[in-house]
């Protein structure tokens, strides 16, 4: 139990869970309204905007998307981020622009043992916002619609884990799936921004990623490295 004299809330955390909960309408074309061109035109519900999502015990817990969004989409902008990658671009920028000037009690410790072991190296700067990201996961739920003719409106539930996350970093992470589901960005700007494709040392050429509200963002939950005394 020498263990447990030691224990810090902050240091000790093995894993954390945040959660993000956003409420949208799925995209819907009319398939009788077509232009001169053919172009098909989307059902004049998508276009009503988020008071029609909102529902009187919200409290300010979710996300109302301004936007339809495809639901096949979201759940496919969630895969690329999982496992070990490069997130910078993710963060917040003012904590880019400090890096880890001011690390936190997890960073020190770890900057401790690095600096205790032998076979270790000095820190690269350009790693420090390399991190795994072990869940990213959806679980969409659609509502009970009185009028089926209607595009369906869903509750979706992002889930992510990892040892620790920089500031936005979710916020961020949810927002660039969202734009891809309304079809603003792709699955090729995903590698690109987590610096995995060729125009990943052009800076100038990465899409802008655009931060979810932080309405929908909840601490769930927090693993330590000795969760038995519990």
């Amino acid at each position: 139990m020498e263990w447990f004299c030691t224990f810090e809330a902050r240091q000790n955390v093995a894993r954390k869970t945040y959660i993000y909960r956003l409420r949208f309408r799925c995209i819907a074309y009319e398939s009788n309204a077509k232009s001169t061109e053919g172009q098909t035109y989307l059902h004049p519900i998508c276009n009503a905007g988020p008071h029609l999502l909102r529902r009187l015990n919200d409290n300010n817990t979710v996300w109302l998307s301004q936007w339809p969004l495809d639901k096949e989409k979201l759940r496919q902008a969630c895969e690329p981020f999982v496992g070990r990658h490069n997130f910078c671009n993710f963060v917040h920028k003012a904590e880019r622009k400090v890096g880890n000037s001011r690390p936190s009690l997890v960073r020190r410790r770890e900057r401790y043992e690095q600096s205790t072991s032998k076979d270790a190296d000095d820190e690269n700067d350009d790693d420090k916002f390399l991190m795994d990201l072990f869940e990213f996961n959806l679980h969409m739920q659609p509502e009970e619609e009185p009028d089926k003719t209607l595009p369906p409106i869903i509750d979706a539930t992002f889930s992510l884990k990892a040892k620790g996350f920089h500031r936005s970093q979710v916020r961020n992470l949810v927002g660039f799936v969202v734009d891809v589901a309304r079809g603003e960005r792709s699955l090729d700007d995903a590698k690109a921004l987590l610096g995995e494709s060729d125009t990943a040392d052009d800076e100038k050429s990465l899409p802008t990623v655009n931060s979810a509200p932080a309405s929908g963002l909840c601490l769930a939950n927090v693993e330590y490295e000795h969760d038995d005394f519990l």
